[in-house]
């Protein structure tokens, strides 16, 4: 192998049990090596699980993997009782140091914990994050192992960079290649950014095909309504020809009131949830920028997750006896 820094991309996946994040994985690699680049997977749990073959002779597969124990040993010990978190995350930040000499992409397939994620991206630019979600999947983890900080750590995490909905793999595969009329199609991102086929001559054609069907148009959405904005909106030359989609404000959470003071009675989980639910519901028109107004107490949670997942935020102001339109700057 030749000895010099690549300066790898970097894939970060992560998904509850058996979501797909190995076939999803594997897609990448795929696609890599069908150009000619290198690739490894460094698995993050690779090191806890060697304590656990030791421990109880366990030959590594998943059919007999030893989830309960997996779970104590990198929590429950090494995270609590010893207090030594950062033990596997300093380890992995090592490995692709050493790898980033010698391959083109580093995929991670089992990232469980925020703190892996915000570790890596601290330390390495290159880096994508994906999550891998599997609807109505049936799990066979008890209740013990579903409620585990390393199944549930990820569920509030909101800055991914793409979230893939993964469903039979046959199934999409049938679709696939009926939809595009491609035999050798194989897997198609449904934000159109990736797609792997068997041969370079459906490759060339699904090109083709893209270049055919694809016509951009750049979308605002409208969050609150407000009619009277568009004016001001179509008056920026990156939005003349914009369509705008104008969404309602979501309604109030449950309130508990004294007087004129209220709290909202949504535990902290549940408030995520709604706002993680409301956002993906403006992002599903992909739009280049959110313009934002109404009440502060409905708009601000939208706009502060927004921010964290990169999204444009427009606001009106007034200067001068003139509207004019802002917007939010990052980090704010």
């Amino acid at each position: 192998m030749e000895v010099n820094y690549r300066n790898p991309k970097i894939y970060l996946l992560s998904g509850k049990a058996r979501h797909g994040k190995d076939t999803i994985a594997g897609y990448l690699k795929e696609f890599y090596e069908k150009d000619g680049k290198k690739v490894i997977f460094s698995r993050a749990g690779k090191y806890i699980k060697f304590y656990a073959m030791e421990m109880t002779g366990w030959d590594g597969s998943e059919e007999t993997k030893p989830r309960t124990l997996l779970q104590e040993l990198g929590t429950d010990v090494i995270r609590n009782k010893l207090n030594k978190a950062e033990m596997f995350i300093d380890r992995q930040i090592d490995d692709i140091e050493i790898y980033s000499y010698f391959y083109d992409a580093i995929i991670v397939p089992d990232i469980r914990l925020p703190r892996e994620i915000d570790s890596i991206k601290e330390k390495f630019d290159n880096v994508v994050t994906i999550k891998v979600e599997r609807i109505n999947f049936e799990t066979n983890l008890s209740g013990k192992e579903q409620k585990h900080s390393t199944e549930t750590a990820m569920d509030s995490y909101e800055d991914f960079d793409y979230e893939i909905t993964n469903d039979t793999l046959e199934k999409l595969k049938e679709e696939l290649k009926e939809e595009s009329g491609l035999s050798g199609a194989e897997f198609c991102h449904k934000g159109g950014f990736l797609m792997t086929t068997s041969t370079l001559e459906d490759a060339i054609k699904a090109c083709k095909i893209s270049q055919q069907q694809f016509h951009e148009q750049v979308v605002i959405v409208n969050l609150g309504t407000d009619e009277a904005a568009d004016a001001l909106l179509f008056k920026l030359p990156q939005f003349s020809g914009a369509r705008i989609v104008h969404m309602e404000l979501p309604d109030l959470p449950p309130m508990e009131w004294d007087g004129i003071y209220g709290e909202s009675t949504l535990e902290k989980q549940e408030w995520k949830a709604q706002i993680k639910d409301q956002v993906k519901k403006i992002l599903k028109s992909k739009p280049e920028a959110v313009y934002v107004q109404g009440d502060l107490f409905a708009v601000y949670p939208l706009i502060h997750a927004l921010r964290k997942r990169h999204m444009p935020v427009l606001v009106m102001t007034e200067k001068d006896g003139e509207q004019k339109i802002v917007r939010i700057p990052s980090g704010s």
